[in-house]
């Protein structure tokens, strides 16, 4: 009889299960120890991490819980992306800058070649009350890219990337803003990892970075960098950790991030300032988007004055078209209407427009321009509260289960997100009917299309009326002369008709009537009246006739 052991197999799913995040399991102790002998329950290796090996890692921690909006200092957040394009067309950087109110966003690794292909990608990434300035990456770097959003109240002094490659092992571009009376430089750098294809090494790098931030160390005005490293800092008795910190303490420059920004949990990004500039502040490691970590930390400076925006509006669906035609008929429109053409126009505004202000009157408000996310749904908000606790205990047990069901709670978030706008977008093309007009204008909103006008040079806008008046009046002429001249040589006799309108039939109020109720009601701002409330309204026998 055989008396071999039974295996007994469970699949990813099934084990996957078994975690949902409700209970907690308690393995036996002979169990657990088993577990860790087969190597099951330890953090799988990395190859960034095998020089430091398992015992330099740190736990990944959240040291400081970063709150939107709790004071009124300027955001500063800086991401490693691995690619920009799907975080940006599925709405995920969006979803970050709404939900964080960033003030100031470095990307790095964004993998934008600089080509066409890109200017969705930034349509994308840059939504209404954001710019952007990008750096597409650059030499045979597949991995590169740098990209700066920030709010239109912070104001560009100037801005500068290494065009001319002096620097090889690294990129980067700096950007001096000027928000408010403060003035200061962001210097974003992104460092590669070293492979055998770039011959990169750290010995390079800090060669040319040592000179880099001694440039910047003696520049005016306030100063902070956004770095990708690409070392493991974390690593104290490592030697390039201990260059890093020397060349630090010569150029009396601070490092701010404290804790692993990256999933193997080294420290590779990092946030510098003088330490006299007294600048940085509540630094902190939020959330894993990529395999880096969000980066979040505030300056010392006011946040921009967000610009209002001035709304007027009336309530016309409120209009009684019965009592709005009752106030017309007994207006002077009826009971002793203008004879000439100039003054009946007039009259017909003028009463109009009282009528209006008095059935609806005009409200204005100031508005805060924000950013729109209708798509954004209560069942989302589920799913990131279901995400982020995923992570916290992942963070915590640093098991590989917790990673992959916090991976993949991710994921279902991403996934949802972008079906939820596309879902948004797809009913509203549905809704839009034969009205092609409002179909192409949602279709424009999803392809990021902004309307320009190109107007002619000129220097106030009474000159830009003379353009166009001397324009018009020249094109005139020349159809006039063009006219003459076709009509030179030709005998009347060819012009000779036999036909004449002779009886013409009595139009009633009801024909003139019918032809306005079957006719199309575009309205201008111009109109006293939309056309539409004056169809509704039964009054239109009394003004048309």
């Amino acid at each position: 009889m055989d008396q071999s052991p039974q295996v007994q197999t469970y699949s990813r799913e099934t084990l996957l299960s078994l975690n949902d995040g409700t209970h907690h399991h308690f393995l036996p102790k002979e169990v657990f120890h088993t577990l860790c002998a087969l190597d099951i329950s330890r953090v799988k290796p990395t190859r960034r991490g095998k020089k430091g090996g398992l015992k330099h890692r740190q736990k990944l921690t959240r040291s400081t819980v970063y709150k939107a909006n709790a004071t009124n200092d300027l955001s500063l957040f800086s991401l490693n992306c691995q690619s920009v394009k799907s975080k940006a067309t599925r709405g995920i950087i969006t979803d970050l800058l709404v939900e964080y109110d960033i003030d100031i966003f470095a990307l790095t690794e964004t993998w934008l070649a600089g080509n066409e292909s890109d200017d969705f990608i930034l349509s994308s990434l840059t939504p209404p009350g954001y710019e952007i300035y990008n750096i597409p990456r650059g030499g045979g770097d597949p991995h590169g890219g740098i990209a700066i959003l920030f709010k239109q109240g912070i104001t560009v002094v100037s801005k500068s990337c290494d065009q001319n490659h002096q620097y090889t092992n690294f990129e980067f571009c700096d950007v001096v803003f000027t928000c408010g009376s403060k003035c200061f430089t962001l210097v974003t750098v992104y460092r590669p990892y070293p492979s055998a294809k770039n011959q990169f090494t750290a010995g390079k790098f800090f060669e040319e970075f040592s000179q880099f931030l001694q440039d910047y160390a003696i520049s005016q005005g306030e100063l902070v960098l956004v770095v990708d490293l690409n070392l493991h800092l974390d690593i104290e008795d490592d030697y390039n950790t201990q260059k890093f910190a020397d060349l630090m303490d010569s150029l009396s420059l601070t490092q701010f991030v404290v804790g692993p920004t990256h999933r193997c949990g080294h420290t590779l990004d990092v946030v510098i300032s003088r330490e006299s500039d007294n600048l940085v502040k509540n630094t902190c490691v939020l959330d894993l988007i990529s395999d880096h970590a969000l980066i979040a930390c505030t300056l010392q400076i006011a946040k921009p004055k967000i610009p209002m925006k001035t709304i007027t509006s009336r309530k016309y669906r409120s209009i009684d078209p019965a009592v709005l035609k009752e106030d017309i008929v007994s207006s002077v429109l009826t009971s002793s209407p203008a004879t000439n053409v100039n003054d009946a126009v007039n009259q017909y505004n003028d009463i109009l427009s009282n009528l209006l202000d008095l059935h609806a009157p005009a409200r204005t408000k100031s508005v805060v321009p924000r950013i729109q996310q209708p798509w954004f749904s209560d069942s989302l908000h589920q799913l990131k509260r279901e995400r982020r606790k995923a992570e916290r205990k992942w963070i915590s047990s640093r098991l590989t289960v917790d990673l992959e069901i916090f991976k993949a709670l991710r994921n279902k978030y991403n996934v949802a997100l972008y079906h939820a706008k596309c879902t948004f977008f797809n009913n509203k093309i549905l809704e839009c009917g034969n009205n092609y007009k409002t179909m192409f204008s949602i279709i424009g909103e999803v392809l990021h299309n902004k309307k320009t006008t190109k107007l002619p040079d000129h220097d106030c806008s009474s000159d830009l009326a003379d353009q166009f008046a001397n324009y018009f009046m020249s094109k005139i002429e020349t159809v006039r002369s063009n006219m003459q001249s076709n009509v030179t040589g030709v005998s009347s006799s060819q012009h000779n008709c036999n036909l004449s309108f002779s009886n013409f039939d009595t139009v009633s109020v009801a024909d003139v009537s019918e032809i306005i109720t079957k006719s199309p009601c575009p309205s201008s701002l111009l109109d006293p009246l939309p056309s539409w409330l004056v169809r509704c309204s039964a009054a239109c026998n009394y003004l048309h006739c």
